[in-house]
Order: structure tokens, then C-alpha cells, then sequence
């Protein structure tokens, strides 16, 4: 591995997890830079926090408000938040298995925060007619944010009944 050094963005943070994959998304699901790997002899905790071993660490420069972060794990894990920004800031979040939550700068900071499902009632639409008429037993289509993401399964319940989910997308 070769580092080369240079100064953050201003607006940048840092996800670092020594029991979880990690994943960060933007606005339209994209990819906000990449997750590095570090193989237990370059990492300095106790390895039994990971089957594997690995660490992993995810920068992202924070161009957007607004990111979701999905941690994929076979059992508990926890996670670092640093924000680059100054004056910086550290928050922890420790779960158990796969999860997805929102990373957001409401202010002059970054944070974890609630991942919240958005879509209004006229994103509901007949998936063949694409109007608002559905019949019982029809395909719908569902638009909107936090419905679907790579880090955890997507469910769906239709009063009070698991619906069966055909295709979802980031």
C-alpha cells in the first residue's frame, strides 16, 4: 500500500470498524469514495473483534449533507465516526449484524442518525399503469429515499403482511 499524503477537505469524515465491511452512499446512491482493508498485522487491536481480522476505514469528503452508511457483519460490531472538520468530532455506534444509518451535518458537524424511509403517498403508483388505481394482488412501484440499500434486506409490509419484493434498488 502506498499513502500520499495531503490535506483532508474541510468538509470530510472518517468511518473506521474492526468487526464490520463498510459502505457509504450519496444522494442517487453513489459511491462516496472507497473502503480501505487492513489485514490483522497492519492493525493494533485484538483480533478476536473480527473473525477475519480486518479493519476497515471509509473516507468520504462530504461534498453532499447527507450520506447513509451500511455496515454488513455476522454479529455485533462497532463503528467510529470522526469528523475531519475542525474543530472534529468522534461518535461510536456498536449493533448487531447488518444495518444501515444515516450520516448527516445538520450543522457544522457530522453525526449517525436514524435512517427514515421517505416516500409520499402519490409514489405508490399501479406498476404496469403507473397511476394511482391498484387492484388487489396488482404490482406496485414504490419511489422514494431509504427504501432499499446494499447493507441490509429490504422488507415491505402491506397491512400488516409481508409483501413480496421483486426488485430494489439503491
Amino acid at each position: 500500500i502506498r499513502l500520499w499524503p495531503r490535506s483532508s477537505s474541510p468538509t470530510g469524515f472518517l468511518i473506521s470498524s474492526a468487526s464490520s465491511t463498510i459502505s457509504v452512499r450519496g444522494p442517487g446512491g453513489r459511491e462516496c469514495g472507497m473502503e480501505l482493508r487492513l489485514p490483522p498485522a497492519a492493525v493494533f487491536e485484538a483480533p478476536s473483534q473480527n473473525a477475519s481480522g480486518t479493519s476497515s476505514y471509509y473516507y468520504c469528503s462530504g461534498q453532499s449533507f447527507e450520506f447513509v452508511a451500511g455496515f454488513q457483519s455476522p454479529g455485533a460490531f462497532r463503528a467510529t465516526l470522526t469528523d475531519l472538520s475542525s474543530p472534529g468530532r468522534r461518535e461510536e455506534i456498536s449493533r448487531e449484524g447488518a444495518m444501515a444509518v444515516a450520516v448527516v451535518r445538520p450543522a457544522s458537524q457530522w453525526q449517525f442518525a436514524t435512517l427514515e424511509a421517505k416516500a409520499s403517498p402519490s409514489s405508490v403508483v399501479n406498476a404496469a399503469t403507473q397511476t394511482a388505481q391498484i387492484a388487489p394482488g396488482s404490482l406496485v412501484s414504490v419511489t422514494g429515499s431509504g427504501l432499499a440499500g446494499a447493507a441490509f434486506p429490504t422488507r415491505a409490509e402491506v397491512a400488516g403482511f409481508e409483501a413480496r419484493i421483486h426488485s430494489a434498488n439503491e
